[in-house]
């Protein structure tokens, strides 16, 4: 029987049992002798967890898997801690041929008997590893009730004998930010532009920057939630966890902002996603973002000339093909400020003045816009949600009395969004199309209009929203 050896141990077991690697490789020889097999071909992986199957000797043990007649390890989940992965590995063996053994739990995949113990074996180790985690959940979570995970504080507070407590000085000039933004139209950027004027200075005697004032802005601590477990450090990066994995608190401390303000300019900061960021904040041009050279594809921005001609200063405004200005991959073409943006504004009321009901979707406003797509999109996710929930039932993680909960409970939910849609198809918006704020105007076409081709400098063509 030719024969290959599986070991390994993780980080923190090395830490824990020194020895661990040399007892599973003895174990291991000691068993292939008993049951006559040749001395086996060791592969070893020190210091990887289980918890997926990127392991350098793993890989290479599944690559030679022809070489072998039988693979063993010590235990099962020294192969992997993952039901889904031991039966993938296993499916793989029995496809070249190849047994899988394990020595502690006394069976092999040659036997009927054998396969069916792994079965069992795999998914009551995948199941203590989920009461694991809950447990650790719970920990946490109890600790952040109690505030010991507080961390630093977000702008606005402080932390004093492990609570957050409002900074009076700081949360007036939150308040400020979320007026100028909703009320006054200021982008993140005249906003940080302005609190540098003033000589406001954020969370560590920094100045403001756009970005800044963005990530303030979506900070729920505002609204007085707590959120621990968010994200984890990989190498030099940040990198987010899935939000089932958040350990959320709600009304943990004295809010700043209440919840419907901060919704109202999360929508907003979502919906200018698609305008030009860099010019958000300035008004000169209405359609930034939105027009497209049909040549290169490239996009047109918005470019400011002056000229003195006979001691007359002349200012031009102009929507410029960036493909030729930056990558010199078109030709000089450009569409005046003056021609384009009236003509855009023009079809916008014609249209506005149609049948209603043909053209709900261009009077809506921005942030009822991008409220009914989020809606939308969590109506998408439930058919998700339900799917997995079958899959627990199927592989014996959950009980039919806990589908049928499940079941009750994503059916509530998604009545609730389809009804919330429903809402918001049904009602009448008033058009901004008269409005002389031109950063409303601004914003608003940046959520009707999908994109504005400009050929030859001449032909222009409007792609709404549909």
């Amino acid at each position: 029987m030719r024969t290959a050896l599986y070991v390994r141990v993780s980080t923190e077991e090395q830490a824990k049992q020194g020895n661990s690697l040399e007892e599973q490789e003895e174990r291991g020889r000691a068993y292939c002798k008993a049951m006559g097999w040749q001395s086996p071909q060791v592969f070893i992986d020190d210091g990887y967890s289980a918890k997926d199957l990127n392991r350098k000797n793993l890989q290479r043990l599944l690559e030679s898997v022809k070489d072998f007649d039988v693979i063993i390890t010590t235990k099962l989940d020294r192969l992997s801690r993952k039901l889904s992965d031991i039966l993938s590995i296993v499916e793989f063996f029995e496809k070249h041929s190849v047994a899988y053994a394990s020595v502690s739990e006394s069976f092999d995949t040659s036997t009927a008997a054998g396969k069916l113990t792994l079965q069992v074996l795999g998914a009551v180790a995948e199941f203590e590893r989920e009461r694991n985690r809950e447990r650790v959940q719970e920990n946490l979570r109890s600790l952040a009730r109690k505030n010991r995970l507080i961390g630093k504080a977000a702008y606005g507070y402080e932390v004093v004998d492990g609570e957050y407590r409002i900074n009076v000085e700081e949360s007036l000039i939150v308040r400020k930010i979320f007026d100028w933004f909703l009320n006054e139209s200021l982008g993140p950027l005249a906003i940080s532009a302005k609190l540098n004027q003033l000589g406001i200075l954020s969370k560590g005697g920094k100045a403001w920057t756009e970005g800044r004032i963005r990530d303030l802005m979506k900070l729920e601590a505002l609204t007085g939630t707590f959120i621990y477990n968010r994200k984890y450090r990989k190498g030099k990066s940040q990198v987010k966890r899935p939000s089932e994995e958040w350990i959320v608190i709600e009304d943990h401390h004295q809010p700043i902002i209440s919840k419907e303000m901060f919704e109202k300019a999360n929508q907003i900061l979502y919906a200018r996603k698609t305008g030009a960021r860099k010019h958000f904040a300035s008004d000169n041009y209405l359609l930034s973002g939105l027009v497209v050279c049909v040549h290169c594809g490239g996009k047109m921005v918005g470019r400011t000339v002056r000229k003195n001609l006979n001691q007359n200063r002349k200012v031009y405004h102009k929507y410029l093909c960036e493909g030729y200005n930056k990558r010199g991959n078109c030709f000089h073409h450009f569409v005046h400020r003056e021609e384009i943006e009236p003509l855009v504004l023009t079809e916008w009321k014609r249209i506005s003045d149609a049948d209603p009901s043909e053209i709900e979707y261009f009077k809506a406003e921005p942030v009822d816009i991008v409220e009914k797509d989020l809606l939308k999109n969590k109506l998408e996710k439930i058919e998700s949600r339900w799917q997995k929930q079958i899959e627990a039932y199927e592989n014996e993680l959950i009980t039919a009395d806990d589908l049928k909960k499940a079941r009750t409970r994503l059916e509530k939910e998604r009545e609730e969004l389809i009804r919330s849609i429903a809402a918001h198809e049904n009602r009448v918006f008033e058009s901004y199309v008269e409005t002389d704020n031109r950063l409303e105007l601004k914003r608003a076409l940046a959520q009707l209009v999908k994109r504005i081709e400009v050929k030859d400098g001449k032909e222009i063509s409007i792609i709404w929203k549909a």
